[in-house]
Order: C-alpha cells, then structure tokens, then sequence
C-alpha cells in the first residue's frame, strides 16, 4: 500500500485554492489548508506535520515559510507564482511551465 504524504495549502488565493481541488483526486495525498491569516504558520504545521507546504509566492510572506523550513528536516516546500506560470522548489531548482503533473511529480518525489 502506498504512503500518504500530506501537503500542506498555505493560503487562500483562487490559485492555491485550484491546486487544492485538483491535488485532492490524488489518492496518495492528504490536503489540509493553512490560513496564512492566522499568523503562527509554525504552530498549524506542527499540529498537521505535512511532508509538503505549498505557498502563492505572490500572496504570502515567504520569510515565515522559509523560516519553518530552516526548522524542519523533511519539509518541502513549494512556491507558486499563478501569473507568471512557474513553481519554486525550495531546494533551489525551478520548473517552467507547471503543471498538475509536474506538481504531484514534485511532491512524491523522494527527499535528497
């Protein structure tokens, strides 16, 4: 049986709420949704311990997501930016043209 990982959704933008949606027909993931207005990103992280964060570079503050990054050793974390159509792993690599199937490629993909 496969192992779910969870992913964690770190805001409410239209993007990431589409993200959402469609990562949830994955049987392999579980999706929980963070509310970047909530201000202790570090608190909702530990109570859903999400292997991935997925974040709109545009629309959060990403020193709070890279901060808990610094503090965790198998976080991924994963920034979108919806109008220019590229996503930013935090393991500095950068993927063109994303799509659904890069993402969940992203996702599953074994830590280094």
């Amino acid at each position: 049986m496969p192992t779910t990982r969870c992913v964690a959704v770190y805001g409410n933008t239209l993007a990431l709420a589409g993200i959402a949606i469609a990562l949830q027909q994955r049987p392999e993931l579980r999706i929980v949704t963070l509310e970047a207005e909530s201000g202790n990103l570090a608190q909702q992280l530990e109570q859903f311990s999400p292997q991935v964060i997925i974040f709109d570079q545009g629309q959060t503050n990403v020193r709070s997501v890279l901060a808990c990054l610094a503090q965790s050793d198998n976080l991924l974390a994963i920034g979108v930016e919806a109008n220019s159509n590229q996503m930013v792993l935090w393991s500095s690599q950068s993927v063109r043209a994303l799509t659904m199937v890069d993402l969940v490629q992203a996702i599953l993909a074994p830590p280094d």
